[in-house]
């Protein structure tokens, strides 16, 4: 009964999304009706339940793709120095790889077509689309005769499944069928800009180990508009093992500050699943771990693998392409949940070690799921002479929500309340920091985790992703994603049991009502100030100081 109404008030909540969504976008189409990049304005008939009812099945606002055309106008984002930027005339050949499941028709051609248009032919030698067992009819009965009848380009080489396979094993398999030297693997749903190409390829042809990702734009899904993302973010990974972008490091600013034209290097991982890479290095490495299901956390692994065993990835700012970022439109033949522990669980045991705890923290219930057999791929790391994790958060992902170098690890108590920081609170509309009744570590759940924080080298106090923020401009503290910046950076002294804000040299207070606590000036004999820093979280095998 419980989980039928929360199935009725999900329902309810996520057509209210797609209604106001859709409002937007007929708000947007009325306004833009000018410009050169407009979409058709929605049929007012059908943008209720018909368009509700596509959006539902498809996490995208499908009779709006569907009025789009395959080669619909997208404008220029790069940064003016790119766009006037020469290549070297012989670059590698590049064999692009797509695996899709029940992709929507218009989706699917648009990605298809952006890529003949804006791609060089002397330079696409390929394009390899997997269908992993779509059951969709016209993917099944149209595509092959579309391909070949009104496309009518022999590059275009299609693969059916007659059984799910997945999205690993689907590239894994492209990957083998390949014959350009060159890899780049894509999303089925996405849409390349101009110039995308050949500077992906040129930084290959520079460096065999080296692995590229492009910008990865935003496609809303409500109304397809094309959003550019700032290149000033680089691509990262939590203690639960998913992705984020997170700010450039201060040395990476510092590097690109004059030309910011110039690749982000040392990027922690690709940018999500779109990447390019030369075929034998992929191969090297093992391609995508065989033994992961279907999809999910791949591309981190191997991120993994290219930094640990010789390689090295690249964000490439002048190299830019549109993503429809949706939810999973499509079932899987078994548990979702399940597969996605699954594959994490064997990048935990393969790659994690003496890390694995902080995951397992978050996901108590996982450490006694089954994750298959690893030994073979740990024998791989060996013969190729793999650095460790440790040696990976120390020499490219020092920004890691993972204890590098830390003074404590624990809970943060304000001691005459007996209540504990808790990284719940973030969900707040203004981050701001409550505290909660004190965990105990035993619980079958995540609640002990969203209460350790990690009391960094460099002053910050951090629960995976997520610092203490303080500032003269905000009533309130809060916790916001680690910058770097001196907003973030906390004095902690045990003597006095005070938090103090080095920039504004102010103190954590928690006032009587408990709303909160905020900044005020240090009193050390108020109990409102008097917060413990516990270090009673059992790991104790980083680099601690002190």
């Amino acid at each position: 009964m419980v989980s039928a109404s929360l199935r009725l008030c999900y329902k309810f909540f996520t057509a209210l999304l797609v209604i106001t969504g859709l409002c937007y976008t007929q708000y947007k189409l009325n306004v833009f009706t000018k410009t050169r990049d407009n979409l058709p304005p929605l049929n007012p008939i059908k943008s209720n339940v018909h368009v509700q009812s596509l959006f539902f099945k498809y996490k995208l606002n499908l009779y709006l793709s569907d009025s789009l055309s395959f080669d619909r106008f997208i404008a220029d984002h790069r940064n003016p120095k790119c766009q006037g930027r020469e290549y070297p005339p012989n670059l590698p050949s590049v064999s692009i790889i797509i695996v899709f499941h029940n992709e929507p028709w218009s989706v699917l051609l648009r990605t298809i077509k952006s890529l003949i248009d804006r791609s060089p032919k002397y330079l696409l030698k390929e394009i390899l689309l997997i269908d992993d067992f779509s059951t969709s009819n016209s993917i099944k009965y149209n595509l092959k005769s579309y391909l070949s009848e009104t496309i009518n380009d022999p590059r275009i080489k299609l693969t059916r499944f007659t059984s799910r396979i997945g999205l690993i094993k689907g590239r894994n398999y492209g990957a083998s069928i390949a014959t350009g030297n060159i890899l780049i693997f894509l999303d089925s749903h996405v849409e390349v800009n101009i110039g995308w190409l050949e500077p992906l390829v040129s930084r290959l042809a520079e460096d065999t180990n080296r692995v590229v990702s492009p910008i990865v734009d935003l496609i809303s899904p409500f109304d397809f508009s094309y959003n550019p993302v700032p290149d000033n973010f680089m691509s990262g990974f939590t203690w639960k093992l998913t992705h984020f972008m997170q700010p450039l490091p201060l040395r990476e600013q510092k590097r690109r500050k004059d030309d910011p034209t110039i690749p982000i290097n040392r990027s922690p991982t690709t940018y999500g699943g779109i990447f390019a890479i030369h075929r034998q290095f992929f191969f090297k490495l093992g391609g995508h771990d065989p033994d992961m299901s279907y999809l999910s956390y791949e591309s981190i692994d191997l991120s993994l693998w290219v930094w640990c065993c010789g390689g090295n990835i690249e964000i490439v700012p002048c190299s830019r392409v549109g993503h429809i970022h949706r939810d999973l439109p499509y079932n899987f033949p078994a548990k979702k949940e399940s597969i996605f522990l699954f594959n994490a669980g064997r990048i935990v045991e393969t790659w994690l070690r003496r890390y694995k705890m902080f995951y397992y923290l978050a996901f108590p219930k996982t450490a006694s799921i089954d994750r298959g057999n690893t030994v073979w791929r740990r024998s791989h790391q060996q013969a190729l002479n793999c650095k460790n994790f440790t040696w990976y958060l120390t020499n490219v992902y020092p920004e890691t929500g993972f204890p590098l170098y830390y003074q404590s690890i624990g809970q943060i108590e304000h001691t005459p309340s007996m209540l504990c920081f808790d990284l719940r609170t973030k969900i707040n509309s203004d981050k701001s920091v409550t505290l909660k009744p004190c965990r105990l570590n035993h619980r079958p759940d995540s609640s002990y985790y969203l209460q350790i924080f990690i009391y960094t080298g460099n002053g910050t106090i951090r629960c995976d992703n997520w610092c203490l923020t303080g500032s003269k401009e905000m009533e309130k503290l809060t916790l916001t994603a680690c910058d770097y910046s001196q907003s973030q950076i906390w004095i902690y002294s045990a003597k006095k049991s005070q938090l103090r804000h080095k920039s504004t040299n102010l103190c954590a207070h928690l006032p009587a009502n408990n709303d909160g606590p905020i900044l005020i000036q240090c009193n050390h004999s108020l109990l409102e100030q008097k917060f413990f820093i516990r270090d009673n979280f059992d790991w104790d095998e980083g680099n601690r100081l002190g």
